[in-house]
């Protein structure tokens, strides 16, 4: 082959403009500086002596776990605001003292006697003396029209001194001319010559009529501008309509029984008065002498109380029914058009770089590359020229629906069974075989459980070798993540096909032996699945910018070309999976369908089914909490593009995108990306969560930060089957590792601005929700039950429950089984619906307190990643699997 010339193709605007800032690293420690001394704060009480005597000896492992009591303490502040808000800010702010204060009394309170507005407790007089104030009214009336008092007249706060007030009114009006059932000429009873006990009319309190007694048919009781006004006796001294007379004819339109306001009976006569103007002169006349009390009014923390319940109630069933809608269009209409074929004339744009040109919107982090200039250094780097040998059976014709694309397989210590369904799973899809090429990364010579033979054995056996290279290839050296010595890592690269049920798919396997100190420990070449996945990455991001490449990259790209016929850099796609995870036949050309036919998407999952479901029942309480968090969570998020998890067991990601015509973008081969993706320096616990125990998530995570107007979308028409854990302890370890993972990423999240949307509208706000959500699971599940339990006893204990109280438990079966009815919409199999009601009965304590219980307490515990001390435990596995 004829040389070369290397010369740089890329162009840097990041190294000026700036990207994100690191989440770890140097640069990200000093930014964590304030949560380290807030974390010293709140530990004050534990000295690191105390610790050391503890068994934290190390001031790395005191440090984590004095973040983990600081966390823990913000969670419990979280889910004590929570506790309050929900059941004690009420009654601070409306108890019963402050919506019955004591100046006031209930119009018909026993004991007590109502008199111009003002009430009098009796109940100490003489019989005699009650007879003669009460009558025949009965205890506890209004007999203000039986009982005058001097002292009343001549008081200048009793509405009495208020009939003034009548005189700007016609004298002809009847509340003119009304003087009363009682005055000093008539035998109504005089309280000061009658001799009464002084204390009888003194201490007078307000008399009170609530709005039951206004609606009441039995009284003539009727409110203007806050005062009850009592028109029993003017309607006895008038019983027949006054003619020419405004006021009276406002009167008698109320007395009607008939006659409603807004479909109720009018008794409030406020609105007509008030807009009125003679009517409206009256109102302190019609007070002074039919006042009969006030209208009882919730006080402002009562309406402010109020105000926050409803408030509360309206916002999440608003996020409640705007997730769900939100999700069943996406199911509907959204996701069956982006992975549908993509149109000829879509794709001649895309292959034009018009389709591509459209993206140059985006404020992308990256280098653009010349395609022309692609892996030209890394092949003057390759020894000796090969031959290019394409598949046989490979079309002669492509397909232009169909990207190169990189299956992925990440082992451990799987066995035969799994690792060959996996690889039939994915050399059967309906994809073109020189077009996919199955990349399997062994992590180490492992021998696992129940096996005789390490997993690089086991699937050099399932594989039809290619001993072009030779029987045993050359050890190839590679930087790993890891520190010290083991940073250096060697693998041993195989290279063949794949043969089932007509296929003949191009594989490689890539297997971590280790350095030869390695030879004899229990478990060499192992790293951990973010260093098998960073060997990809970091090939593709040299591939790329035409950097110089390791031993380790050079045999892959050789052989990557002896195998496929042409050169890494025409891969555009990589798609992810678990050796444990059987992909679906059309998911793979769904997922390239979707990629193709909006350029923006950098990332894609499909539905992950369980493989297990009826083992045990650990497994029945997750089939419903697979299913929802799919549909329901992450067909929320595809609506903005932001599904902020691709699951590591079936995802797909874009290795670089068409920009224009002569121009490429690196998307996951991106520089950034695979160096931060790759660090090993974790100071502090918020990094280590980072890095140590959800490398999904945390890929996720970096993809939004450094592409936030790129999207990650997922698509429900494509499946693959898993097999999950059956054990409470393994569900615990890997939940633990999840919940924590979420929590820490999320906390990046939140911090990119410019993600998709705006305010309530927007991808930001919904990473606040969710966050919010996962830390307050645990006294969620707890006010769920007390609602549970308390609301039907209190509904059976009203005498006349209203509505508005059946509102709490008619929202609590809203949330828990709106589930059902998209699981009714979006899919025929109704099973799900007895899977829901095992996850609600058997699963709801357990997802909601018990797993994120344990798990925010094991902050600190980091046995799913690289190497480190810490409290509880020794020596982290890289390869430890749940």
């Amino acid at each position: 082959m004829a040389a070369v010339t290397s010369r740089n193709t890329l162009s840097r605007p990041d190294r000026s403009t700036g990207g994100p800032k690191p989440m770890v690293g140097e640069k990200a420690e000093k930014e964590k500086t304030s949560w380290v001394i807030f974390s010293r704060v709140v530990t004050f009480w534990a000295p690191a002596g105390c610790m050391r005597q503890c068994g934290m000896k190390e001031p790395g492992v005191q440090q984590a776990w004095r973040e983990k009591v600081s966390l823990v303490f913000l969670i419990i502040l979280v889910c004590g605001f929570v506790a309050f808000f929900t059941l004690a800010l009420q009654g601070l702010l409306c108890n019963a003292e402050i919506r019955n204060p004591a100046e006031f009394v209930d119009f018909n309170k026993a004991g007590w006697t109502s008199i111009y507005g003002r009430s009098y407790e009796i109940r100490w007089q003489s019989e005699p003396v009650r007879e003669a104030i009460l009558g025949a009214n009965g205890d506890g009336n209004d007999v203000t029209g039986e009982v005058y008092s001097q002292s009343q007249v001549n008081d200048p706060d009793s509405p009495i001194a208020d009939l003034r007030a009548c005189t700007n009114l016609p004298e002809n009006y009847g509340i003119v001319e009304y003087e009363g059932a009682c005055d000093s000429n008539n035998s109504c009873l005089d309280v000061q010559e009658d001799r009464l006990a002084p204390p009888v009319f003194t201490d007078a309190q307000t008399t009170e009529y609530k709005w039951e007694d206004i609606y009441d048919p039995e009284l003539d009781v009727f409110a203007l501008d806050g005062i009850a006004v009592n028109l029993k006796r003017y309607f006895e001294e008038y019983p027949e309509p006054r003619e020419n007379d405004k006021i009276d004819a406002a009167f008698r339109l109320f007395n009607n029984r008939d006659y409603e306001q807004n479909g109720i009976p009018a008794r409030d006569m406020t609105r007509m008065f008030l807009s009125d103007f003679e009517l409206n002169d009256a109102i302190p006349c019609v007070k002074a002498k039919f006042g009969a009390g006030v209208v009882e009014k919730d006080p402002a923390t009562c309406f402010l109380a109020s105000l926050i319940y409803w408030a509360s109630l309206i916002v999440i069933l608003s996020i409640v029914l705007v997730r769900f809608f939100m999700a069943l269009i996406f199911g509907w209409f959204i996701s069956p058009r982006i992975s549908s074929p993509p149109s000829a004339e879509k794709l001649a744009r895309i292959k034009s770089g018009d389709e591509g040109a459209r993206n140059a919107k985006f404020n992308d982090n990256d280098r653009l590359a010349d395609p022309t200039q692609l892996g030209q250094v890394a092949m003057n780097e390759v020894s000796g020229s090969v031959t290019a040998q394409r598949n046989k059976g490979a079309s002669a014709e492509d397909n232009p629906r169909e990207l190169y694309t990189i299956l992925l397989v990440t082992a451990y210590s799987e066995g035969e069974e799994g690792l060959r369904t996996t690889c039939d799973s994915l050399a059967s899809t309906q994809y073109s075989d020189h077009k996919k090429l199955i990349f399997v990364v062994a992590d180490g010579y492992v021998k696992g459980d129940g096996n005789d033979k390490t997993t690089p054995e086991v699937v050099k056996d399932i594989m039809d070798l290619d001993h072009h290279f030779g029987v045993e290839p050359d050890p190839q050296s590679y930087i790993a993540i890891a520190s010290g010595k083991k940073q250096h890592n060697m693998v041993k690269i195989y290279v063949g096909h794949y043969n089932c049920g007509g296929h003949r798919t191009p594989m490689m396997l890539v297997a971590k032996c280790g350095t030869p100190a390695e030879k004899n420990e229990k478990k060499p070449g192992n790293r951990g699945k973010r260093d098998s996945q960073i060997i990809l990455m970091h090939f593709f991001s040299r591939v790329m910018v035409n950097e110089r490449m390791t031993p380790c990259d050079a045999d892959l790209f050789r052989k990557i070309h002896y195998l496929m016929g042409v050169t890494a850099d025409k891969f555009e796609m990589v798609l992810m999976v678990d050796a444990d995870t059987m992909v679906y036949p059309d998911s793979l050309p769904l997922l390239i369908n979707a990629a193709q036919n909006n350029q923006a998407i950098m990332g894609l999952c499909g539905e992950t089914k369980i493989a297990n479901k009826r083992t045990s029942w650990i497994t029945w309480i997750q089939v419903f909490e697979y299913y929802i968090s799919h549909h329901l969570g992450k067909g929320f998020e595809s609506v903005f593009g932001g599904v902020t998890c691709l699951p590591g067991c079936f995802c797909m990601y874009r290795l670089k995108v068409r920009k224009g015509p002569n121009s490429w973008v690196p998307i996951l081969a991106n520089r950034d990306i695979a160096d931060e993706y790759s660090s090993n320096v974790t100071e502090t616990l918020h990094q280590k969560n980072l890095l140590l125990l959800g490398e999904d998530r945390f890929l996720t995570t970096l993809m939004l930060r450094l592409f936030p107007q790129r999207q990650m979308v997922f698509v429900p028409q494509a499946v693959c089957k898993t097999v999950i854990p059956d054990t409470f302890k393994v569900l615990l370890s890997q939940r633990r590792r999840w919940i924590n993972s979420t929590v820490h990423n999320l906390m990046e999240l939140v911090l990119v601005r410019n993600l998709c949307g705006v305010f309530c509208c927007s991808m930001q706000f919904v990473i606040v929700l969710e966050i919010f959500g996962t830390v307050s699971l645990p006294i969620a599940i707890f006010l769920t039950y007390l609602l549970i339990i308390k609301a039907p006893i209190d509904i059976a204990n009203m005498e006349d429950p209203q509505a508005g109280d059946y509102i709490p438990i008619i929202m609590l079966v809203v949330v828990l089984f709106l589930p059902a009815v998209l699981i009714m919409l979006t899919t025929l199999k109704l099973v799900y619906i007895g899977w829901m009601f095992a996850y609600l009965i058997l699963g709801l304590p357990i997802w909601n307190f018990v797993l994120p219980v344990y798990a925010y307490w094991h902050f600190d515990d980091f046995s799913w990643g690289e190497t480190r001390k810490v409290e509880g435990g020794g020596s982290d596995d890289h390869g430890e699997k749940d």
